[in-house]
């Protein structure tokens, strides 16, 4: 279990360096001011990106009961309840705090990916028959 944790933990530091240095870089090409606000499109799509992320929580939490197995190499092909509960313990909220501390920019890049990713994982599990379960 703590080698999962340790992962997640590696990729989402990670990913906030890489906001850092976009900020950064944002911040010395344009020598304005960041624009940290949202758009009411940005505002929908988070909330269908989050929607996703629990769904397919919901669906994922089913994989160690049945005869299937999981995509996501972070968690492992079997996980176990505990695990995928960890994984998206940690991935719902970083998805919020990272597009929180995005610039409106690149706050984009982040949710339409987690809406492309999620769409494609979320209806693959409906169509092996994976319900939504908690």
């Amino acid at each position: 279990m703590k080698t999962i944790v340790k992962v997640i933990c590696i990729w989402f530091a990670a990913l906030f360096v890489l906001c850092l240095y976009i900020q950064n870089a944002h911040s010395q090409e344009i020598e304005q001011p960041v624009d940290y606000s949202w758009t009411n499109g940005q505002i929908a799509r988070e909330v269908v990106a989050v929607t996703l992320l629990t769904i397919d929580f919901g669906q994922t939490r089913q994989v160690p009961y049945c005869q299937c197995s999981e995509q996501n190499r972070i968690i492992g092909r079997y996980p176990t309840e505990k695990r995928v509960n960890t994984y998206f313990g940690v991935a719902i909220p970083a998805q919020i705090i990272l597009a929180t501390v995005l610039p409106t920019k690149y706050r984009e890049y982040l949710i339409d990916g987690t809406i492309a990713v999620e769409l494609i994982e979320t209806v693959h599990n409906h169509h092996v028959g994976i319900t939504v379960r908690f």
